[in-house]
């Protein structure tokens, strides 16, 4: 069955055009079909919502290429005292303010939000479309590398994992096999890209 939405009377930017215009737009199953500055007719369209745009603005939804759904959410300390389920709802409040930021998608750049994009996916709850890089991988002391200064530095994979190896936030791995095991595995719970870090950073000790 389709769906329609007509927006009257708003200020439409396209994201190419200079100048904004004031008009209307008809989208028809969640695709954008007429977009005009006289009226659109509805005759003959089922199911159509119609909305005042009260002559506010109207854009394409942005994409942020850098963004942490999960991490920005949390402060540092909660990432890594806090109960996983308590952060991982705090990523969710923040992906519903996101969306109304205005990004419709993100291409997040790290932490474990596989769930997260699933629940919004599934209309779970409200947030932008997500494509997620998963856990991070970086080296001992890397930006990624958020043990403790008196935590030991293990061989990778041997002796049980660090705690933001076992949220999926970040994993630690020295070398080409250790690397390459870490990007694979990202890739098989569902990453659409990588996220490497090779230095230090500003979050990390």
């Amino acid at each position: 069955m389709d769906n329609s939405i007509l927006i009257n009377n708003v200020q439409i930017f396209d994201g190419s055009s200079e100048q904004t215009g004031r008009g209307n737009v008809l989208v028809v199953n969640s695709r954008i079909k007429t977009v005009s500055e006289s009226p659109i007719p509805t005759d003959g369209i089922p199911n159509v919502t119609i909305l005042d745009g009260k002559g506010k603005f109207l854009m394409p939804g942005l994409i942020d290429a850098h963004w942490h759904a999960y991490l920005a959410a949390n402060t540092m300390v909660d990432l890594l005292t806090a109960h996983a389920s308590y952060t991982q709802l705090r990523a969710g409040q923040e992906a519903g303010k996101t969306l109304l930021r205005g990004f419709t998608t993100i291409r997040d750049a790290g932490g474990p939000v596989f769930g997260l994009k699933r629940a919004i996916d599934e209309g779970v709850i409200t947030g932008p479309r997500i494509y997620p890089s998963g856990a991070i991988i970086s080296e001992t002391g890397g930006h990624g590398d958020f043990r403790m200064v008196y935590d030991l530095p293990q061989p990778f994979d041997c002796c049980g994992l660090t705690h933001t190896e076992k949220i999926g936030a970040a994993l630690i791995a020295d070398g080409v096999d250790a690397v390459t095991v870490a990007a694979r595995n990202n890739l098989r719970l569902g990453a659409s890209q990588i996220k490497l870090m090779a230095g230090g950073g500003v979050s990390s000790l």
